[in-house]
């Protein structure tokens, strides 16, 4: 048992050093190196690194270019379209589509063409629909990449995301003053509904009516 003990704490370190060296590679000058083993992750400033040098290549690289641009015409191309049957969903949804911020964040052609280029070079969209608790009005907003720091699982599942957890620079003041601070809070999962819902957990609010 004891060689067993050893055997896996000297892999784990194997792990953590592959990991280093995986994103000093990426930091490197020169070549960088986006390869890594399938059950070894990045930390999240690797994967920041790693969209950040994808979208240098999405403008400034001519194959990825036109491969990028050939993959959302093919996918929205010819437009999309909602409908029910019942006449008062289909006013609802069409309510919902017509709406001049839904428009520009997701359910205009222009917006679904830039969301699948994100889609394309972070590997993640993260939507967020804002829900007017008085009309039932919905309106999506989406979170930068950048500002997702961790994301909190089902301890026995990995694959039922729970939290994610948000970090910004919130800038305050006006126009001939200003200050900035650092703001932290959970967004749950639009799928998570637990019975117990506290307003926070060690200090940092969870916005339950923002889900993600």
């Amino acid at each position: 048992m004891q060689e067993s003990i050893d055997g896996l704490q000297q892999t784990i370190q194997d792990m953590q050093e592959s990991i280093q060296a995986l994103e000093m590679e990426l930091n490197s000058d020169g070549w960088r190196r986006l390869t890594a083993q399938a059950d070894i992750e990045f930390s999240r400033n690797g994967l920041r690194d790693i969209t950040e040098l994808s979208r240098i290549m999405a403008l400034k690289n001519p194959l990825i270019k036109r491969g990028l641009a050939i993959y959302r015409l093919y996918v929205w191309g010819q437009g999309m379209s909602v409908t029910a049957n019942n006449d008062d969903i289909k006013a609802v949804i069409k309510s919902f589509m017509d709406d001049y911020k839904n428009v520009v964040e997701f359910t205009g052609h222009q917006a679904r063409m830039d969301k699948e280029r994100v889609m394309l070079t972070d590997g993640n969209v993260f939507l967020v629909p804002l829900t007017n608790q008085l009309t039932g009005r919905v309106r999506l907003r989406s979170i930068p990449f950048s500002e997702i720091n961790d994301i909190f699982c089902n301890p026995d599942d990995a694959k039922e995301p729970w939290l994610y957890e948000r970090m910004r620079t919130v800038h305050t003041g006006s126009l001939t003053s200003s200050a900035t601070t650092i703001e932290r809070v959970y967004h749950p999962d639009w799928r998570y509904t637990p019975t117990d819902r506290p307003d926070s957990i060690s200090g940092v609010k969870i916005l339950w009516n923002q889900p993600v």
